[in-house]
């Protein structure tokens, strides 16, 4: 059996297991990309038991799934691929952000924003979000000429640190594609409760 640690600590977290949380879901297509690469078909056969559950949703055809579930899906990729620890998590980023450009630089997507300015993209980015992510909103608070403050709201046990930071590092793409220069982006979560505010603050020239 492998050592799918960060996903199990992932579901034992989860307050209804694979039913929490049942308004937010994500769109399969974001396991598309990774499935082309490899890993996803078999992923859980040798996992615990509330990990092969998750069988059922890794079907090519799948439309919608449970975020929860992909959330767990996205970290037994990290944990079948790369082993424990901070720099497994930094390689498998990495990885992901290859994946996540696949996804971003596909036509219609990112690709049709290239170079038309961060301030004239913004107000594009919750819908691109929309277009994955349902019960989960995100939207932008505060907009300048070089700065921007964005948000996610969404239940606090919901994303995994892992999950935090590629939100972040995608943002990163599509405001660097946008045109964003000297860029950094700044993400913290603040929790109230059971539920939380994830804020994406974005600085560039």
């Amino acid at each position: 059996m492998g050592d799918y640690r960060t996903a199990l600590g992932y579901y034992e977290q989860l307050p209804d297991g694979w039913a929490s949380f049942p308004d937010c879901v994500a769109n399969a297509s974001l396991l598309a990309a990774q499935r082309a690469r490899g890993g996803i078909d078999g992923l859980f056969d040798d996992a615990p038991k509330p990990l092969r559950e998750l069988t059922a949703y890794l079907t090519p055809n799948a439309r919608w799934i449970p975020e929860v579930v992909h959330v767990a899906i996205v970290l037994g990729l990290r944990d079948s691929r790369f082993g424990p620890g901070p720099e497994e998590d930094e390689a498998f980023l990495v990885w992901l952000a290859k994946v996540n450009r696949e996804i971003l630089d596909a036509p219609g997507v990112v690709a049709s924003i290239a170079a038309i300015g961060p301030t004239t993209v913004l107000p594009y980015l919750p819908v691109l979000w929309n277009e994955f992510h349902v019960g989960c909103a995100l939207t932008i608070e505060h907009a300048e000429a070089t700065r921007a403050l964005l948000v996610v709201a969404h239940p606090t046990a919901i994303f995994h640190r892992i999950n935090i930071e590629t939100h972040r590092r995608t943002l990163a793409v599509a405001l660097a594609k946008a045109g964003a220069a000297q860029l950094e982006i700044d993400a913290r979560t603040i929790a109230n409760g059971a539920l939380a505010r994830t804020e994406l603050e974005c600085r560039w020239r």
